[in-house]
């Protein structure tokens, strides 16, 4: 949505197809749930907890119990630089590291198409600079 707005172009008209970039994330049907769950705790783990509760209110009621699964707020999140963060991300999700970033990319867009600009706003401002520039969309 914020891509179809930024573009001047009206997001109830404007099908995905025209919009989508790079290659799609997806999770095989045949997942277990631990492996769904490892990819939403690498995100979900570093942010703060006040944050962590305002992003779990914006998804659907099903996505929102798998988000909270096993889930111990803590008042400091772990803390990652760039290329570290990237390299758990890539391990833990049991992806080649080289397409950690693209995938991290991809990710961010699905999360803009159903989650409301200035939500996503206030969780980028959480993070630090380094992995804001690689979660945040270009202008």
């Amino acid at each position: 949505m914020v891509k179809c707005l930024a573009e001047g172009r009206d997001p109830r008209t404007t099908p995905a197809s025209e919009l989508a970039q790079g290659k799609p994330v997806t999770v095989d049907a045949d997942a277990d749930q631990d492996e769904v769950l490892r990819l939403m705790e690498e995100h979900r783990d570093r942010l703060p907890t006040d944050v962590v509760a305002h992003l779990g209110a914006q998804l659907p009621s099903l996505v929102r119990g798998v988000f909270y699964e096993g889930w111990n707020p803590h008042p400091t999140p772990a803390k990652f630089e760039r290329q570290e963060y990237l390299d758990r991300f890539s391990h833990e999700a049991s992806l080649p590291t080289e397409d950690a970033e693209d995938i991290v990319r991809a990710v961010t867009r699905a999360v803009f198409l159903h989650i409301p600009p200035e939500q996503l706003e206030h969780v980028f401002d959480t993070l630090p600079h380094d992995l804001r520039s690689l979660v945040t969309p270009a202008a």
